[in-house]
């Protein structure tokens, strides 16, 4: 007899949107070229929804959490009044949790990063 080990899968979707408030600097390497450092914090909407063992589903629930960022990044001055920048961020938004049927799910520290390629124009 052998005996089968069932597997057992649940799935949590989440979705965020945030509203932050941010500073930043930048220091000159060169005439044109240039680091830009940049911190913020606000607040994430955090929304999740999932399903259990069986596919029942698990009851959608929004969070609203303290969410934080950090970005560094290299510029360089095309002109006076315009500069290319190269930026990698990373987002902490919080927790994501959906419960009910008697299941609770939950994501710990969701967090997002990303790299911007763009330019900046100043007036």
């Amino acid at each position: 007899h052998v005996a089968r080990r069932r597997r057992h899968s649940v799935h949590l979707d989440a979705d965020a949107h945030g509203l932050m408030f941010g500073l930043g600097f930048n220091v000159d390497l060169s005439r044109e070229l240039f680091v830009e450092a940049t911190g913020e914090i606000g607040v994430a909407f955090v929304g999740a929804s999932g399903s259990q063992v069986g596919g029942v589903a698990v009851s959608a629930d929004t969070e609203t959490n303290l969410a934080a960022g950090l970005g560094l990044g290299l510029g360089y001055r095309l002109a006076p009044n315009m500069d290319l920048l190269v930026m990698g961020n990373y987002h902490w938004l919080g927790d994501a949790t959906a419960g009910g049927n008697g299941a609770t799910l939950t994501a710990n520290d969701l967090g997002v990063a990303t790299v911007t390629i763009g330019a900046r124009f100043k007036f």
